[in-house]
């Protein structure tokens, strides 16, 4: 026996798993070769004889454990091709999201603005609103790239400041409350005094806004409530909503790059995919946890556990 490459003779304690088989061709002696690529065993293939069979010359292990390194190759190869088209589909979706969700704002932005340019219109108030809102889209999404590259490019590590959470609480309530919303939903803050956090602040909001934000999109009717809880040594944040909630089958997806639930989403509720992405990203960079509860028609609970003091290890657990 060398590393990787067995023989056995057909009848020993070791031949039961393909027994069937060698009983039913008549193999006397069969030749296990190990399928590996960078420390990883992929399968093996075997060669087998029939009687009278001698033990395999070593030309012919050689041969069979070249034949064996060839098929881990293509079997690596193969899965590199499917990883890259998978990775070319993702981006072109991106691209095609992307530039829809940029080209409605802006057709948005240029009708309202000939509005307000012509004397005879009557509702200025209106069209400066929408001329508003679709402003702000664009910045939001520019905003998500922008925080997209830097997490990517390596150079946007943690700034520690000492964070009140009801400070940060009022400010996110005041920054909601100036946005436009369904009337069917409220959004409650529960109070809470005296917690404080050594945290990345600018962080920190971020996910809350962008879990908040992702609540109100995603509900039409109902409320979206936030809430802070202290366990321990960490701060339990809970953002949960009433909202059209998420099958199981997606939940283990919803933190990927560029991914919404289908490609419906992105036409009833609009965005590019980046905001949960950048969420999770952004708890791993604070050493927290963060978690997800849903039904469908049933609304989402997002759970973020982050220490009071950056310490412990960045984990990411996605829960039924």
């Amino acid at each position: 026996m060398r590393r990787g490459t067995l023989e056995i003779p057909s009848g020993t304690p070791f031949d039961h798993a393909i027994e069937p088989i060698t009983a039913r061709f008549g193999f006397a002696r069969t030749l296990y070769v190990a399928i590996q690529r960078d420390g990883r065993h992929l399968g093996f293939l075997n060669f087998s004889e029939r009687p009278p069979a001698r033990p395999f010359e070593e030309h012919r292990v050689r041969l069979a454990e070249g034949l064996a390194h060839q098929a881990a190759i293509a079997l690596v190869n193969a899965q590199l091709v499917d990883e890259l088209q998978t990775a070319n589909r993702v981006k072109s979706e991106f691209l095609s999201t992307m530039s829809h969700e940029l080209r409605t704002p802006l057709h948005v932005i240029m009708g309202y603005t000939e509005m307000v340019e012509d004397r005879d219109a009557e509702d200025w108030a209106v069209a400066s609103a929408k001329i508003r809102g679709a402003t702000r889209e664009l910045l939001e999404m520019i905003e998500a790239t922008l925080t997209l590259n830097r997490m990517e490019s390596g150079k946007d590590g943690p700034m520690i400041d000492v964070v009140p959470v009801r400070q940060l609480w009022d400010e996110l309530d005041g920054e909601f409350a100036a946005l436009p919303r369904r009337p069917a939903v409220a959004l409650r803050w529960e109070p809470l005094d005296g917690v404080v956090l050594a945290t990345d602040r600018r962080k920190l909001k971020t996910i809350l806004k962008n879990l908040v934000g992702n609540a109100l999109k995603f509900t039409t009717s109902g409320e979206v409530g936030v809430t802070c809880e202290v366990a321990d040594d960490a701060c339990v944040f809970r953002v949960r909503d009433t909202g059209v909630g998420i099958s199981r089958e997606h939940l283990p997806h919803i933190f990927e790059m560029f991914r919404q639930v289908d490609s419906s989403d992105r036409r009833s509720y609009g965005g590019v995919g980046l905001g949960l992405y950048i969420v999770r990203r952004l708890v791993e960079q604070l050493r927290g946890d963060i978690e997800v509860e849903s039904e469908p028609g049933s609304g989402s609970t997002f759970t973020v556990t982050l220490p009071r003091t950056l310490a412990s290890q960045p984990t990411l657990r996605v829960a039924s």
